[in-house]
């Protein structure tokens, strides 16, 4: 069982390098975007540390804002990178720089070979209480970034009421998915088999309008896969879990930074990985949770 890691990082580089290392092993590859907002405090380490080894793949960079198509974009990098440089590996899985394995890196092999033809994303179709909306305005509007300043039409209601009557002239009101797909949700991170990322490489190449299509969306990392897969000859194989473990706290945006006082919780949790952790914030975790698994 081959393994493939493609991760998605801006800050902490000793952590991503602790990452890769914890996680290195026979048979396994690691893809590492790293977001062209980053300066040479991050960079550095990073090549210093990771550049020229024959497992790390530096993957071509590019920024990434908060709830653009840049977090979807370095994904998609890492799996053109594995089809059309055969890569050989038979499991995929998307990380980010702040995550962490839970379990050793035996567990990990077993459980894919154990579940070879399963494809794992949290995913539940679209609309979605909870979600503003069920979330179709992350959809149907036209969202830009400008600066890295996140820009809605039309006007998100919540925040202005009347909107321009202009508006509607420019752009239609609304914005049906391609080919009249049924659009799915979920969380931004999965763990999906080679041929379920050959799929989405050869989809995308036949189908660019998908891709247009998602460059316009809000948070489009919590859609894109979901929508693709949960409507494609796939779907029956997708598991509705990401196999990590993951705290939200009082509506945030981001997961709650892990620490010593999870470790109980997380191990508990039969997940593989977590996140994500800091260890500017608590450096302390990460020791616990090699010396529970090693």
């Amino acid at each position: 069982m081959d393994i493939a890691y493609v991760i998605s990082a801006y800050r902490l580089p000793h952590q991503l390098v602790r990452l890769v290392s914890r996680l290195q092993d026979e048979g396994v590859t690691f893809l590492v975007h790293v977001d062209a907002k980053s300066g040479h405090e991050v960079t550095g380490p990073i090549l210093e540390k990771l550049g020229g080894r024959p497992d790390v793949h530096l993957l071509d960079r590019h920024p990434c804002h908060w709830g653009d198509f840049g977090h979807v974009e370095a994904s998609l990098k890492g799996i053109r990178r594995i089809v059309e440089r055969r890569i050989p590996c038979d499991r995929v899985v998307l990380l980010t720089g702040q995550d962490y394995p839970v379990t050793d890196r035996a567990a990990i092999r077993e459980f894919f070979e154990a579940h070879p033809d399963s494809e794992y994303l949290e995913h539940f179709p679209l609309p979605r209480e909870g979600w503003f909306r069920g979330g179709m305005p992350r959809l149907e509007h036209w969202h830009f970034w400008w600066g890295g300043r996140h820009i809605e039409l039309p006007v998100n209601s919540r925040r202005i009421p009347a909107k321009p009557q202009f508006i509607g002239r420019i752009l239609p009101k609304r914005r049906p998915l391609p080919s009249g797909l049924r659009p799915y949700g979920g969380g931004g991170y999965w763990s999906l088999s080679r041929e379920a990322v050959e799929y989405i490489h050869a989809f995308l190449g036949q189908d660019p309008a998908y891709c247009r299509y998602f460059r316009r969306v809000y948070i489009p990392d919590e859609i894109f896969f979901q929508t693709l897969l949960l409507n494609s000859p796939l779907r029956d194989r997708v598991v509705n879990d990401d196999l990590r473990y993951t705290v939200w706290r009082d509506d945030a945006r981001s997961p709650a930074v892990l620490g010593v006082g999870d470790v109980a919780d997380i191990r508990a949790s039969q997940a593989l990985f977590a996140r994500k952790f800091d260890t500017g914030v608590d450096a302390r975790v990460l020791d616990l949770l090699d010396e529970a698994c090693l």
